[in-house]
């Protein structure tokens, strides 16, 4: 019931609550905006993914042969072993509905800064709602100091998301300039001391994201695994 305009397939929808702001869709996918309007999570520019075969995706690696894949060591109740990848600008709320739709067994949000967590950044706190019919669904931080990620591991103990998740993965220039993302497995004492910090402040489960390497001449995915494995680490994507 929305009055939403198309002008050359950019939707302009003006939304008035307490505040009154502009959201600019620049999308094709009519459910993507069905759902960003309904949550009202977007108050920025969207440039939302393709929504080429997602259905027919998740259906063909539902039915593919698993047989050698060990039955996952968790209380979680998970319909199938479709996991979709914690993609930072592409897996928000309105795309996570999508694929929960699609029969996804396992959701995982953007990515979320542990520091910016612990202060309470609002935008911040936007990219962390969750809705009842996701679940299960995990919650995916960064960062490399010790204190904030536990800090914010601490703080998410309250939010609905089954499983914590460590992003030591992200290459992104902006990330591992700071040390955050796929830095960390230049260090592996430092990631050590991440690791240990969330897990010990984490009522939930907590997984790791991690790469094979830094780069060709440091490649030490095993190695971050074991440290990984010692700190306590439920399950590694690699």
């Amino acid at each position: 019931d929305v009055d939403m305009p198309v002008i050359n397939g950019i939707a302009l929808l003006e939304l008035l609550s307490p505040y009154t702001f502009k959201v600019v869709m620049l999308t094709g996918h009519e459910k993507y905006a069905i759902q960003a309007i309904k949550h009202q999570v977007m108050d920025y520019i969207i440039k939302p993914p393709s929504f080429n075969n997602i259905a027919e995706n998740i259906k063909k690696y539902k039915t593919t042969n698993s047989k050698n894949i060990p039955e996952p060591k968790s209380n979680l109740n998970l319909d199938n072993r479709v996991f979709l990848s914690p993609i930072a600008g592409v897996t928000d709320l309105p795309f996570r509905l999508i694929c929960k739709e699609q029969d996804c067994g396992m959701l995982y949000t953007e990515m979320v800064n542990a520091k910016a967590l612990c202060y309470d950044d609002l935008n911040t706190k936007k990219m962390l709602k969750i809705e009842e019919e996701e679940h299960p669904v995990a919650i995916q931080i960064f960062g490399s100091d010790p204190e904030y990620m536990g800090g914010a591991a601490k703080i998410l103990n309250s939010y609905p998301n089954e499983i914590l998740d460590i992003n030591m993965g992200c290459p992104a220039p902006k990330v591992v300039k700071n040390g955050d993302g796929s830095a960390l497995l230049k260090n592996p004492e430092l990631a050590a001391k991440v690791l240990k910090a969330v897990v010990g402040n984490s009522e939930k489960p907590v997984t790791l994201k991690i790469r094979k390497g830094w780069d060709d001449t440091c490649i030490n995915a095993v190695e971050i695994a074991k440290i990984a494995e010692d700190c306590g680490i439920s399950a590694i994507a690699i």
